[in-house]
């Protein structure tokens, strides 16, 4: 009896258990059924799936771009159409997974792209107003050279987390995601995705004709808006160089620079061949046109001063916020970039591997020499690679330059530039073209006062906070920079050789400006001063960045260069813009009729500073080397056998390997280390022989790098 009692109560306990249990699990057991359901109806309907997904992936996207959930919302409702043609875009690339048995991880790693693509244009959108394309991907490790300028280490470590968890992610999604239970059916699903293929092109092409879209981009940041994310991230990917004209041929090339040529022939204005300077001034506009703020003093007076004395107006630069080297690439080739892809970077695209007719090519055939400048890294955009194939034979970089004083953001002040700038015009017998890009006006701008501030201005108005600390450091950088300015007037006044100076913004600094913040209601606009000691004349007019080098020249009768003369004869052409295009496709990707079909434009070799640094002797001091020369830098690095070593910089004549370890016959040479120490150029070699002396001969005190 006792047995069945205990066996009862063991029964009954077990079945209490397995009670308790069931009344914990229903609501996973439900979850577990719906996903089940979920995932036999993604199975058996995947494409009705996809498009339910690409449609919330969309809005996702939309909301990112624009930073806004309300606003993502908004255009759903405004612009349904182009919406769902966005998602349809998405809903194509989604099919592609059809293809494969391990369907479910290829559609989220599509997905993921997507999604990361749509993050990294939110980031970016923070710190410029041009959105995220495919020319970024070009650019990354000039990001990476400036990440810790715009973001703090915590940033950075949380950045590299993420990076790390979304790997981690498709990794885990890779291994435990479900392949297809059944054969794949190559043939259908092929069929499927040619369809998906088929109906986007058709749509884009209807939608295209009928205006709702367009293929190229005048403004980016209002493609992105007008058009939405997907379709013009993927038009980014496919969109490059310069489409073909329509009429493109040798009689129609020909006849556009016969005309140009004859309508210059009949100028009789006198040729005058002066030196030539031009200063690409970083994010500088006229600060006192900024509405609704008030400064303790004028923050550029020598500015305003030359704008009243001077020829000047506004010039139409092609970005806002970033894009320096867009900037710089049409007031070099006289070349307009609306008619290239979307975003597009020539110089990370046709210019690696073209030369282009440029300013700096059409001068040497007066007799100039081209030299480039720039307080910034040689490598940055490329331009130790870009250089020459713009004409360029000397490029003077940060990495050669000495006496570097720096913005709190480690940013190269531009005050050094005076004497760059005077230098190559010294180096040279002859007439010189010097073309200087500047790098004090750079961001990242602060939002809040530390209060440590030690500004020259100050800045009143009604605005918060964080306009008003960004504004506030942006002002005094061009405080410093417009003293930069007089300097380099001041300096070319006295020089003995006719000299012409053109300074101007390469663009709006990265601080959310409207157009209604601004004088002039544009957010596209700087101001350009064309200065000389000499006496130059001509009428103040607004001008376009391409225009800005042949309407200089033409002030100095000069017409060299088949895009120089078609400017300046047809500037205000009904067809100028159709005209423009065919040259440019002409030169750059068609056959090049306008120089009788060879490209006239040799690559340069291009010298890398223009003092010559040399060394001349080393010897160990305690176990230290000291390695003596000229011109030395704090970017020289002591090689000794081909093997970089770690180097202090002292002096001019002077630097230092700690600890070194070097023998009789071992070859030393110093060389300029650019990014990541890339080597820009090498001193002469110098053999070892072993000497040992007393520390004391030695100087003290270092810069160790």
């Amino acid at each position: 009896m006792k047995e069945k009692l205990q066996n009862l109560r063991i029964f009954n306990r077990r079945k209490n258990e397995i009670a308790e249990k069931k009344e914990k699990k229903p609501r996973f057991v439900k979850i577990a059924k719906f996903n089940r359901k979920l995932f036999d109806f993604y199975m058996a309907h995947p494409l009705i799936f996809y498009m339910i997904w690409a449609f919330l992936l969309n809005f996702i996207m939309e909301c990112l771009a624009r930073r806004s959930i309300l606003e993502g919302g908004a255009y759903l409702l405004q612009n349904p159409i182009l919406f769902l043609y966005n998602v349809l875009i998405i809903l194509m690339t989604l099919s592609i997974s059809l293809l494969f048995k391990r369907r479910i991880f290829v559609s989220s790693l599509i997905s993921l792209i997507w999604f990361l693509s749509a993050v990294a244009n939110c980031v970016l959108l923070g710190f410029r107003t041009t959105p995220f394309s495919a020319i970024d991907l070009t650019m990354v490790t000039y990001a990476l050279s400036i990440i810790n300028i715009y973001l703090s280490k915590t940033q950075i470590i949380l950045i590299t987390v993420m990076a790390l968890l979304i790997l981690a992610l498709i990794i885990f999604i890779g291994v435990k995601a479900p392949k297809v239970n059944s054969k794949v059916r190559y043939i259908k699903a092929l069929a499927a995705v040619i369809a998906m293929v088929v109906i986007v092109a058709v749509a884009t092409g209807t939608a295209i004709q009928t205006q709702m879209l367009t293929s190229r981009f005048g403004n980016l940041a209002d493609a992105y808006k007008n058009y939405g994310f997907a379709y013009c991230l993927s038009n980014s990917f496919i969109d490059s160089g310069i489409d073909k004209p329509q009429d493109y041929s040798k009689e129609a090339v020909d006849a556009i620079n016969e005309t140009a040529n004859a309508t210059i022939a009949a100028d009789t204005t006198k040729q005058q061949t002066p030196n030539i300077i031009f200063v690409q001034l970083e994010s500088f506009f006229d600060p006192n046109e900024l509405l609704g703020l008030y400064y303790s003093r004028n923050p550029v007076p020598h500015f305003d001063q030359l704008k009243e004395d001077c020829i000047s107006g506004y010039l139409t630069v092609p970005t806002v916020s970033a894009g320096t080297a867009n900037t710089e690439f049409e007031i070099l080739s006289g070349m307009s970039l609306k008619y290239f892809g979307a975003g597009e970077y020539p110089y990370k695209t046709v210019l690696l591997d073209e030369t282009c007719e440029s300013i700096a090519y059409n001068l040497e055939q007066l007799g100039y020499s081209a030299t480039a400048i720039h307080n910034n890294r040689a490598t940055f955009y490329g331009r130790d690679e870009v250089y020459p194939a713009l004409g360029f034979t000397t490029f003077i970089s940060k990495e050669y330059m000495t006496d570097l004083e720096y913005t709190p953001t480690s940013w190269v002040k531009d005050k050094v530039l005076t004497k760059e700038i005077l230098k190559s015009l010294e180096a040279t017998e002859g007439k010189d073209f010097v073309f200087t890009v500047s790098v004090q006006g750079h961001g990242k701008y602060p939002t809040e006062f530390t209060g440590n501030e030690d500004y020259n201005v100050y800045v009143y108005g009604d605005a918060d906070e964080a306009r008003i600390a960004g504004v506030s450091y942006l002002v005094n950088q061009f405080y410093e920079m417009d003293q930069f300015i007089g300097d380099l007037v001041a300096t070319l006044a006295d020089y003995d050789e006719d000299t012409v100076l053109v300074l101007y913004g390469d663009h709006l600094p990265g601080l959310d400006f409207s157009p209604d913040d601004m004088a002039n209601h544009s957010i596209f606009q700087t101001p350009y001063v064309i200065w000389s000691n000499f006496g130059l004349n001509g009428e103040d007019r607004d001008l376009t960045s391409y225009e800005l080098s042949s309407y200089v020249l033409n002030l100095l009768g000069i017409h060299e260069g088949a895009m120089t003369r078609y400017q300046q004869a047809s500037l205000d052409s009904a067809d100028y813009g159709s005209g423009m295009k065919m040259l440019e496709y002409d030169m750059l990707y068609g056959e090049n009729y306008s120089h009788n079909g060879v490209n006239p434009y040799e690559l340069k070799v291009l010298q890398m500073g223009v003092d010559e640094i040399t060394i001349s002797d080393a010897m160990l001091v305690g176990g230290d080397l000291y390695v003596f020369g000229s011109n030395l830098t704090e970017a020289g690095d002591v090689y000794i056998n081909n093997e970089m070593k770690k180097t202090s910089y002292y002096n001019p004549q002077m630097i230092v390997v700690r600890d070194a370890e070097i023998k009789d016959g071992d070859v030393i040479c110093v060389k300029q280390s650019g990014k990541n120490k890339k080597p820009l150029s090498s001193t002469n070699e110098l053999t070892f022989t072993y000497r040992e002396f007393e520390a004391t001969a030695a100087a003290t005190g270092s810069n160790n790098r």
